[in-house]
């Protein structure tokens, strides 16, 4: 018999990935350069890969925006848009070099995948979200 522990983890897995199929769909009427189901798996294995690395757990609530952030910038990207600028973004490095490289690495592939270049100012915007999720993370 499962304890109740082991079956509020499973439920948290099923949310989890019922969450992310409700975001490709949502996504199909966004996303008009990449298809949905695919980006969304491929973020989902970087930022996954990015956690486990990192010790860092992003909120299911700051997830979507993550997902749904990163799916629409890969979109973007493919589609020849520039793109965007992040404020004090060599300070923002320099304090995290450590993550900026493994999100660097980690997210390379999406560069590999959809033949996009990720600029640094898109790989701060990333850091940032994982900054707020080692944030609650420490509380």
């Amino acid at each position: 018999m499962l304890n109740l522990k082991a079956v509020e983890e499973i439920q948290h897995l099923i949310d989890t990935e019922e969450t992310y199929c409700k975001m490709a769909e949502t996504l199909r009427n966004h996303l008009r350069h990449v298809d949905p189901v695919k980006v969304v798996s491929d973020v989902k294995r970087c930022l996954g890969e990015v956690q486990a690395r990192l010790n860092v757990a992003i909120p299911k609530g700051d997830l979507v925006g993550v997902v749904l952030h990163t799916c629409c910038m890969v979109d973007r990207l493919v589609s020849g848009d520039d793109s965007v600028s992040f404020k004090n973004k060599r300070q923002y490095i320099r304090e995290r070099f450590p993550i900026y490289q493994t999100v660097r690495e980690v997210f390379g592939t999406l560069e590999e995948t959809y033949r996009i270049e990720l600029s640094d100012d898109e790989i701060c915007y990333l850091i940032s979200f994982l900054d707020g999720a080692k944030r609650e993370h420490d509380e």
